[in-house]
Protein backbone atom coordinates (compact mmCIF):
# COMPACT_ATOMS: atom_id res chain seq x y z
CA UNK A 1 0.00 0.00 0.00
CA UNK A 2 2.64 2.17 1.39
CA UNK A 3 4.60 1.59 -2.31
CA UNK A 4 1.43 2.72 -4.26
CA UNK A 5 1.27 5.89 -2.46
CA UNK A 6 5.04 6.52 -3.37
CA UNK A 7 4.54 5.85 -6.94
CA UNK A 8 1.27 7.82 -7.11
CA UNK A 9 3.45 10.77 -5.36
CA UNK A 10 6.02 10.68 -7.81
CA UNK A 11 3.59 10.39 -10.73
CA UNK A 12 1.95 13.91 -9.62
CA UNK A 13 5.89 15.75 -8.42
CA UNK A 14 6.92 14.51 -12.16
CA UNK A 15 3.62 15.61 -13.87
CA UNK A 16 3.51 18.94 -11.58
CA UNK A 17 7.10 19.65 -12.86
CA UNK A 18 6.45 19.65 -16.43
CA UNK A 19 3.72 21.72 -16.26
CA UNK A 20 6.18 24.45 -14.38
CA UNK A 21 8.47 23.98 -17.13
CA UNK A 22 5.79 24.60 -19.85
CA UNK A 23 4.89 27.29 -18.09
CA UNK A 24 8.11 29.06 -17.78
CA UNK A 25 8.66 28.28 -21.63
CA UNK A 26 5.47 30.16 -22.52
CA UNK A 27 6.16 33.01 -20.38
CA UNK A 28 10.14 33.47 -21.99
CA UNK A 29 8.58 33.22 -25.68
CA UNK A 30 5.62 35.54 -24.38
CA UNK A 31 7.88 37.99 -23.12
CA UNK A 32 10.21 37.76 -25.90
CA UNK A 33 7.37 38.44 -28.78
CA UNK A 34 6.01 41.32 -26.44
CA UNK A 35 9.22 42.59 -25.11
CA UNK A 36 8.99 46.26 -26.50
CA UNK A 37 11.00 47.72 -29.34
CA UNK A 38 14.13 49.95 -28.94
CA UNK A 39 11.97 53.23 -30.12
CA UNK A 40 14.88 55.64 -30.16
CA UNK A 41 16.32 53.01 -32.90
CA UNK A 42 13.41 53.13 -35.00
CA UNK A 43 12.87 56.92 -34.49
CA UNK A 44 17.01 58.10 -35.83
CA UNK A 45 15.90 55.67 -38.71
CA UNK A 46 12.75 57.11 -39.30
CA UNK A 47 14.29 60.69 -39.17
CA UNK A 48 17.44 59.92 -41.24
CA UNK A 49 15.48 58.60 -44.34
CA UNK A 50 15.28 62.12 -46.58
CA UNK A 51 13.53 60.77 -49.61
CA UNK A 52 11.54 57.88 -50.86
CA UNK A 53 12.93 55.61 -53.13
CA UNK A 54 10.52 55.04 -56.58
CA UNK A 55 10.81 51.25 -57.89
CA UNK A 56 10.79 50.65 -61.62
CA UNK A 57 10.25 47.20 -62.63
CA UNK A 58 8.15 46.59 -65.81
CA UNK A 59 8.40 43.42 -68.08
CA UNK A 60 7.81 41.99 -71.53
CA UNK A 61 8.56 39.57 -74.00
CA UNK A 62 11.22 42.33 -75.14
CA UNK A 63 12.65 44.14 -72.21
CA UNK A 64 13.06 43.89 -68.73
CA UNK A 65 13.40 47.32 -66.59
CA UNK A 66 14.11 47.21 -63.03
CA UNK A 67 15.79 49.98 -60.63
CA UNK A 68 14.67 52.82 -58.61
CA UNK A 69 14.78 56.85 -58.44
CA UNK A 70 14.53 59.13 -55.40
CA UNK A 71 11.56 61.49 -54.29
CA UNK A 72 12.78 63.93 -51.75
CA UNK A 73 10.28 65.17 -48.93
CA UNK A 74 12.10 68.73 -48.70
CA UNK A 75 12.45 68.99 -52.66
CA UNK A 76 9.93 70.66 -54.42
CA UNK A 77 7.22 69.64 -56.45
CA UNK A 78 9.03 70.82 -59.34
CA UNK A 79 11.97 69.59 -58.67
CA UNK A 80 10.78 66.01 -57.96
CA UNK A 81 8.90 66.04 -61.38
CA UNK A 82 12.45 66.92 -63.20
CA UNK A 83 13.47 63.43 -61.95
CA UNK A 84 10.63 61.63 -62.23
CA UNK A 85 10.14 63.19 -66.14
CA UNK A 86 13.69 62.30 -67.06
CA UNK A 87 12.83 58.76 -65.95
CA UNK A 88 9.26 58.14 -67.37
CA UNK A 89 11.08 59.83 -70.92
CA UNK A 90 14.51 57.63 -70.66
CA UNK A 91 12.33 54.32 -69.89
CA UNK A 92 9.73 55.14 -72.67
CA UNK A 93 12.82 55.61 -75.29
CA UNK A 94 14.48 52.33 -74.74
CA UNK A 95 11.18 50.41 -74.71
CA UNK A 96 10.70 51.96 -78.57
CA UNK A 97 14.44 51.32 -79.00
CA UNK A 98 14.46 47.22 -77.58
CA UNK A 99 11.44 46.37 -79.97
CA UNK A 100 12.49 48.68 -82.78
CA UNK A 101 16.15 47.37 -82.88
CA UNK A 102 15.37 43.74 -82.02
CA UNK A 103 12.88 43.81 -85.08
CA UNK A 104 15.50 45.63 -87.88
CA UNK A 105 17.88 43.18 -86.74
CA UNK A 106 15.47 40.44 -87.63
CA UNK A 107 14.94 41.96 -91.19
CA UNK A 108 18.97 42.48 -91.47
CA UNK A 109 19.78 38.90 -90.47
CA UNK A 110 16.57 36.23 -90.28
CA UNK A 111 18.59 33.72 -89.36
CA UNK A 112 20.57 34.86 -86.49
CA UNK A 113 17.02 35.86 -85.19
CA UNK A 114 14.84 33.56 -85.69
CA UNK A 115 12.37 33.87 -82.72
CA UNK A 116 9.87 36.66 -83.19
CA UNK A 117 11.02 37.60 -79.35
CA UNK A 118 14.79 37.93 -78.07
CA UNK A 119 16.07 34.89 -76.81
CA UNK A 120 16.42 37.39 -73.79
CA UNK A 121 14.78 40.68 -72.79
CA UNK A 122 16.84 43.47 -73.33
CA UNK A 123 17.36 45.08 -69.76
CA UNK A 124 17.43 48.09 -68.30
CA UNK A 125 18.49 49.64 -65.04
CA UNK A 126 17.87 52.64 -62.87
CA UNK A 127 19.77 53.21 -59.81
CA UNK A 128 20.93 56.92 -58.49
CA UNK A 129 22.99 57.89 -55.74
CA UNK A 130 22.86 60.90 -53.48
CA UNK A 131 25.63 62.75 -52.90
CA UNK A 132 24.57 65.09 -50.40
CA UNK A 133 21.32 66.60 -48.87
CA UNK A 134 21.87 68.34 -45.40
CA UNK A 135 19.50 71.67 -44.40
CA UNK A 136 20.35 73.91 -47.33
CA UNK A 137 21.26 71.57 -50.31
CA UNK A 138 20.58 68.51 -52.87
CA UNK A 139 22.62 66.79 -55.07
CA UNK A 140 21.86 63.63 -56.81
CA UNK A 141 23.24 61.96 -59.75
CA UNK A 142 20.95 59.52 -61.50
CA UNK A 143 22.34 56.51 -64.25
CA UNK A 144 20.09 54.73 -66.39
CA UNK A 145 21.49 52.32 -69.47
CA UNK A 146 20.68 49.00 -70.88
CA UNK A 147 21.02 46.95 -73.99
CA UNK A 148 19.67 46.86 -76.99
CA UNK A 149 21.85 44.72 -79.27
CA UNK A 150 24.81 45.13 -80.52
CA UNK A 151 28.82 44.98 -78.66
CA UNK A 152 27.78 46.37 -75.40
CA UNK A 153 25.25 48.18 -73.82
CA UNK A 154 25.14 52.24 -73.03
CA UNK A 155 25.15 53.76 -69.45
CA UNK A 156 23.83 57.04 -69.23
CA UNK A 157 24.34 60.04 -66.13
CA UNK A 158 22.27 62.72 -64.73
CA UNK A 159 22.62 64.81 -62.02
CA UNK A 160 19.60 67.31 -60.17
CA UNK A 161 21.05 70.10 -57.58
CA UNK A 162 18.18 71.87 -55.39
CA UNK A 163 18.82 74.75 -53.53
CA UNK A 164 15.95 73.92 -50.64
CA UNK A 165 16.43 77.50 -49.07
CA UNK A 166 15.41 79.33 -52.25
CA UNK A 167 13.32 76.51 -53.94
CA UNK A 168 15.58 76.27 -56.89
CA UNK A 169 17.62 74.51 -59.20
CA UNK A 170 21.59 75.14 -58.46
CA UNK A 171 23.43 76.26 -61.67
CA UNK A 172 26.91 76.38 -62.61
CA UNK A 173 26.69 80.05 -62.06
CA UNK A 174 25.04 79.91 -58.99
CA UNK A 175 28.44 77.51 -57.79
CA UNK A 176 31.28 79.96 -59.13
CA UNK A 177 29.01 83.27 -58.89
CA UNK A 178 27.62 85.31 -61.50
CA UNK A 179 30.07 86.14 -64.29
CA UNK A 180 32.88 84.03 -63.30
CA UNK A 181 34.20 82.22 -66.32
CA UNK A 182 33.78 79.34 -64.79
CA UNK A 183 33.46 77.00 -67.95
CA UNK A 184 37.69 77.99 -68.51
CA UNK A 185 38.21 77.36 -65.15
CA UNK A 186 36.75 74.05 -65.31
CA UNK A 187 38.46 73.05 -68.35
CA UNK A 188 41.72 73.76 -67.55
CA UNK A 189 41.22 72.27 -64.10
CA UNK A 190 39.74 68.88 -65.56
CA UNK A 191 42.09 68.30 -68.58
CA UNK A 192 44.89 68.80 -66.15
CA UNK A 193 43.49 66.36 -63.68
CA UNK A 194 42.69 63.70 -66.62
CA UNK A 195 45.45 64.29 -68.57
CA UNK A 196 48.06 63.19 -65.86
CA UNK A 197 45.17 60.40 -64.74
CA UNK A 198 45.44 58.83 -67.95
CA UNK A 199 49.14 59.37 -68.33
CA UNK A 200 49.85 57.33 -65.39
CA UNK A 201 46.88 54.44 -66.75
CA UNK A 202 48.72 54.10 -69.53
CA UNK A 203 52.40 54.09 -68.37
CA UNK A 204 51.09 51.23 -66.15
CA UNK A 205 48.80 49.00 -68.66
CA UNK A 206 50.42 50.25 -71.91
CA UNK A 207 49.16 52.34 -74.85
CA UNK A 208 48.89 55.96 -75.48
CA UNK A 209 46.84 58.66 -73.47
CA UNK A 210 43.73 59.52 -75.02
CA UNK A 211 45.32 63.43 -75.38
CA UNK A 212 42.93 64.69 -78.32
CA UNK A 213 39.71 63.42 -76.51
CA UNK A 214 40.18 64.46 -73.23
CA UNK A 215 40.90 68.03 -75.11
CA UNK A 216 37.69 67.50 -77.09
CA UNK A 217 35.77 66.72 -74.18
CA UNK A 218 37.08 69.59 -71.91
CA UNK A 219 36.94 72.60 -74.57
CA UNK A 220 35.82 75.63 -72.14
CA UNK A 221 31.86 75.01 -73.30
CA UNK A 222 29.22 75.25 -70.33
CA UNK A 223 27.53 72.26 -71.77
CA UNK A 224 30.96 69.94 -71.20
CA UNK A 225 30.52 70.34 -67.79
CA UNK A 226 26.40 70.16 -66.86
CA UNK A 227 26.85 67.11 -65.35
CA UNK A 228 28.06 67.72 -61.92
CA UNK A 229 27.49 67.15 -58.00
CA UNK A 230 28.63 68.57 -54.81
CA UNK A 231 28.77 68.60 -50.97
CA UNK A 232 29.90 70.56 -48.29
CA UNK A 233 33.61 69.93 -49.25
CA UNK A 234 34.16 69.56 -53.04
CA UNK A 235 32.54 69.69 -56.42
CA UNK A 236 32.47 66.65 -58.69
CA UNK A 237 32.36 66.95 -62.66
CA UNK A 238 30.82 63.89 -64.31
CA UNK A 239 32.21 63.21 -67.52
CA UNK A 240 29.69 59.78 -68.95
CA UNK A 241 31.00 57.31 -71.56
CA UNK A 242 32.94 58.75 -74.79
CA UNK A 243 33.45 62.13 -73.28
CA UNK A 244 36.95 61.85 -72.89
CA UNK A 245 37.97 58.78 -73.40
CA UNK A 246 36.73 55.37 -75.36
CA UNK A 247 33.81 53.31 -73.68
CA UNK A 248 36.09 50.74 -72.28
CA UNK A 249 37.56 53.51 -70.10
CA UNK A 250 33.56 53.92 -68.92
CA UNK A 251 32.46 56.91 -67.29
CA UNK A 252 34.91 59.91 -65.34
CA UNK A 253 34.67 62.22 -62.62
CA UNK A 254 37.03 64.77 -61.29
CA UNK A 255 36.70 65.82 -57.58
CA UNK A 256 37.71 69.47 -57.12
CA UNK A 257 38.12 70.95 -53.29
CA UNK A 258 36.45 73.98 -52.50
CA UNK A 259 39.41 75.49 -51.42
CA UNK A 260 41.11 75.10 -55.08
CA UNK A 261 38.09 77.29 -56.36
CA UNK A 262 37.71 79.57 -53.62
CA UNK A 263 38.62 82.64 -54.91
CA UNK A 264 36.34 81.91 -58.19
CA UNK A 265 33.36 81.84 -55.25
CA UNK A 266 32.09 85.32 -55.23
CA UNK A 267 28.52 86.12 -55.08
CA UNK A 268 27.47 82.70 -55.13
CA UNK A 269 25.25 80.50 -53.18
CA UNK A 270 26.77 77.72 -52.75
CA UNK A 271 29.48 78.03 -49.36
Amino acid sequence: MAGKIRTSLLFFLLLLATFVIIALLYAVKNSVINSTPDTNVINIQEESKTYEAVSVNEESLFYKIEGSYPQFYEGSVEFNKEIEGLITQVISEFKDESEGNYKAMREISPGDYPSEYPQTPFPFEVSFDVVYEGEDYISVLLRAGGYIGGAHGYHNIYSFNFDKTNRKDVSLEDIFGPGTDFAQFLSDYTREKLISKFTELTQLQGGIPPIDSIEFGTEPVASNFNIFTFDSKNIYIHFPEYAVAAYAYGEQVVEIPKTDIQEALTGNTYR
